[in-house]
């Protein structure tokens, strides 16, 4: 385990899973840098490249399990719940944030066409698939644990 991790992980919990300690970087960084007004931006610049911000299992677990190997402060919490928020919008299609855009602009047969506002976007074969994946394997775990998430956050 990262050293950087040894300070919150809390003796007799299970051990993180990478996970975990990934997403606890992204969180701490987010906090840090205090930029809790573009987490839109935030998470739109990682996504292709943080696999991590897809990983379902691994934010619910840190926001549902009293037995985490980490131990989040209400600052964590709400952050964690802020990137989870933009990333579910990020996988279910959203709309980029002002100022952004995805794909390549090209003329092509072969390509599947979205429009989202006023910007022509292109999405290849390979692109869609990894896409309905990635909204297919959060829609089916967010339908089992929403319940759950929403009892203890409120809560």
């Amino acid at each position: 385990m990262d050293t950087l991790y040894s300070e919150l992980y809390i003796s007799g919990k299970k051990k993180p899973s990478e996970g975990e300690i990934q997403l606890m970087e992204l969180i701490r960084f987010f906090c840090e840098v205090k930029i809790h007004d573009h987490a839109h931006y935030f998470v739109d610049s990682l996504w292709e490249y943080c696999e991590v911000l897809h990983d379902w299992e691994a934010m619910s677990q840190l926001l549902l399990d009293d037995k985490s190997s980490f131990s989040l402060k209400d600052e964590e919490v709400s952050a964690l719940i802020e990137i989870m928020t933009c990333a579910v919008r990020r996988a279910a299609g959203a709309t980029p944030p002002a100022g952004r855009s995805r794909g390549k602009v090209s003329l092509c047969v072969s390509r599947i066409f979205l429009i989202s506002g006023d910007i022509l976007q292109v999405m290849g074969n390979k692109e869609k698939k990894a896409m309905e994946a990635i909204k297919e394997d959060m829609t089916t775990h967010l339908m089992a644990i929403l319940p759950q998430l929403i009892t203890k956050v409120s809560g």
